[in-house]
């Protein structure tokens, strides 16, 4: 389970730090196959302590463990059978394995379910407590919550197998899970707060609870004030601080061998929360456009665009301030040979408060930005004082019929002043991916304008529209993202603290 975590959560800061995106999980249908057996070796370990303990839930550990292990295999499927291809940027296509992979998971799955059913009756156990606030109780509860959550995740995450059963396959988007992990999470933080209150025999005064609440609610407040106004950021916090602060105070009142492992594993959950609140809730996100050469201002950064560098694996140059630091960076932007698409890395600026993460998004060069246009069926552009519009594709079907290859046209209506034109630049499509430009002229001017590339499907041409001689040609332009993600290391704290929470244990079992 450790270094299952491990994965996990280094998977997650591989994300940040290299793809480009800003964050750290997205949902993935193969980052989440990872998880659900994560979240239910969670649920199996809390229930072996009670166990260990109490000698309750003989029966439900064996079910998780049994189920943890199918649940790896239906994870292998789901990443190297290919029929998440279609849905996930991490699947692989189908390698010739899903034959063996369903074989060998039906295959554990019915001798898991033979074998539990046989030894049933011999797997005795000692009852939960019976207050509902009994420590071991409170365990099975998170335990339960926990189980319900990965299933969740589950039922997401197969919903292109099961879709393709019914109708055309879908896939669900990240704001299903966002939904489901609100009250899940809560529900988790609650049952954390609440074990750690009954878990010994003496059990703390009314008067350290009130002063506790009280302290967690103000932290929970002076944390999101003039960040957010949502309620969800308000009740996260005050159950992470609750959980964080109880654990300080157990470390700190009764013997490291007894409460060190899951204290450091439950604070380390809390600051995780606390961070994913700050990153995701009081971050701030700008989409600019940055002309060659100028100085631009973005809240407590600095941006200068300094021109494309480079010439196989070129990157985008900037001098970059922040505060009293003045930097020249360089974001990689290329096209990579072997994936045959755009590489775009980020530059990320740590600081305590929040991390600036600068993520290109696209370079234009002044000459294509004079030159080269994207229009839709319908839409309209200006170059150099004539109004261009696209009204639709046009086929040479007598070409074809008299056994040529394939021409299709952009037509295209022209306006300058009083005067209008029609024009048709296209492409002879041969066989493979040759192609033809035929270019067409605009009246008015003599300039050349020729089709690039079409799609067909959402209607798009592509451009490229001669500049006239003396024209201007406008500075190179850089577009990025910037992004002051508030608190992120918390984050990357938390799930220290949960992997030390996990080796301790372990160190302790053995």
């Amino acid at each position: 389970m450790t270094s299952l975590g491990i994965g996990i959560f280094l998977g997650g800061y591989w994300a940040y730090k290299v793809l480009g995106w800003g964050g750290y999980w997205g949902w993935d249908p193969v980052e989440n196959s990872s998880l659900i057996p994560w979240i239910v070796l969670v649920a199996l370990m809390h229930g072996m302590i009670v166990q260990r303990r109490r000698g309750a839930l003989v029966r439900t550990n064996i079910a998780l463990a049994l189920l943890s292990f199918i649940l790896v295999f239906y994870s292998t499927f789901l990443t190297r059978s290919g029929v998440l291809s279609d849905f996930s940027v991490h699947s692989f296509s189908d390698l010739g394995l899903s034959r063996h992979l369903i074989f060998f998971m039906l295959f554990y799955v019915v001798i898991s379910v033979f074998l539990f059913a046989k030894r049933f009756g011999d797997m005795r156990s000692a009852k939960l407590g019976e207050s509902a606030v009994a420590w071991d109780t409170l365990v099975a509860y998170g335990i339960i919550t926990l189980c319900l959550y990965s299933f969740l995740i589950l039922a997401g995450t197969s919903m292109p197998i099961v879709s393709s059963i019914f109708s055309n396959p879908f896939s669900l988007q990240p704001g299903y899970y966002n939904g489901i992990s609100v009250p899940m999470g809560l529900l988790i933080l609650g049952t954390i707060g609440l074990a750690g209150i009954f878990q010994f025999q003496k059990k703390p005064s009314i008067w350290k609870l009130a002063m506790t609440g009280v302290a967690v609610v103000v932290l929970a407040l002076l944390f999101n004030v003039n960040h957010t106004a949502k309620p969800a950021a308000y009740a996260f916090s005050a159950a992470a601080f609750f959980v964080a602060v109880w654990g300080v105070m157990d470390l700190l009142t009764f013997k490291p061998a007894a409460v060190l492992s899951s204290r450091l594993a439950h604070i380390g959950v809390a600051v995780m929360v606390l961070g994913i609140v700050a990153s995701s809730l009081h971050s701030q996100t700008e989409h600019r456009e940055l002309p060659l050469g100028k100085y631009t201002v973005i809240e407590s950064a600095a941006l200068t665009f300094r021109g494309l560098t480079g010439a196989e694996k070129s990157a985008l140059a900037f001098t970059f301030a922040r505060g009293r630091s003045v930097k020249e960076i360089e974001t990689p932007y290329y096209m990579d040979g072997r994936t045959h698409s755009l590489y775009r890395e980020p530059y990320i600026s740590y600081g305590f408060a929040h991390d600036v993460y600068i993520s290109p998004v696209e370079y234009r060069s002044g000459l294509d930005s004079l030159t080269r246009f994207v229009l839709e069926k319908g839409s309209s552009v200006e170059s150099q004082g004539i109004k261009i519009t696209f009204t639709g594709f046009d086929v040479d079907r007598q070409h074809m019929m008299a056994g040529g290859d394939m021409k299709l046209f952009a037509k295209l209506t022209l306006e300058r002043g009083p005067h209008s034109a029609s024009i048709r630049p296209g492409l002879e499509l041969r066989g493979g991916d040759s192609r033809e430009s035929i270019a067409a002229r605009i009246p008015f001017t003599g300039q050349q304008v020729r089709l690039l590339d079409f799609n067909v499907s959402d209607g798009t041409v592509y451009l490229f529209v001669e500049a006239p001689k003396g024209a201007a040609v406008p500075p190179d332009l850089a577009v990025v993202e910037v992004s002051f993600k508030r608190l992120i290391w918390f984050v990357w704290l938390g799930t220290v603290f949960i992997a030390l929470g996990g080796a301790f244990a372990i160190r302790r079992a053995g």
